[in-house]
């Protein structure tokens, strides 16, 4: 792990925590419980079939493509780095998706709706489809990939996680 002392605890309790929501909602996305989480109970989804996007969620901030920085680890999926936060910690994991892996990303002294506001506008510019929005969450996926962003405050820190695997096939109806 590149980041250590003191927050070396704290971070590891974010992303055992993270991961447990995480699984709790993949495992049953319509049990708000399993997730533990508001934002859940919140969600709607369209009558078309569009994104569940809970009532808090931050409007997505306009974004100019050409003002996007692309994260080198993930270059081919197009996720573009938040303002000029620094990667704290990158470990890929098997999957399909080149590099698809848990990056932990330094969200800077922004809140939580400046995070999940600048992902929605930015994925949107660069053509992913949003899945689900929350105030501290969303699940967004490309041709090649899906990607869950998660933000989390400690200690006057913002920590962005992001995590990027294979694209989720959609069930036909």
């Amino acid at each position: 792990m590149t980041v250590l002392g003191s927050n070396a605890r704290t971070l590891l309790m974010f992303l055992l925590v993270s991961l447990l929501a995480i699984a709790g909602a993949c495992a049953n996305g319509d049990d708000d419980s399993a997730a533990n989480n508001d934002d859940a109970s919140d969600a709607t989804t369209t009558s078309n079939g569009g994104p569940d996007v809970a009532d808090d969620a931050p409007n997505a901030i306009q974004i100019d493509e050409d003002e996007l920085d692309i994260l080198s680890e993930w270059q081919e999926a197009g996720v573009p780095r938040f303002q000029d936060g620094e990667v704290l910690d990158f470990e890929p994991h098997a999957s399909q998706v080149e590099n698809g892996g848990t990056l932990l990303l330094d969200g800077l002294d922004a809140d939580a709706s400046e995070v999940i506001g600048f992902y929605r506008g930015a994925l949107a510019e660069l053509g992913w489809t949003e899945r689900r929005v929350g105030s501290r969450e969303m699940t967004a996926e490309n041709d090649i990939a899906s990607l869950l962003v998660t933000v989390n405050e400690y200690d006057d820190q913002t920590l962005i996680m992001m995590i990027l695997t294979d694209r989720l096939e959609q069930p036909q109806t």
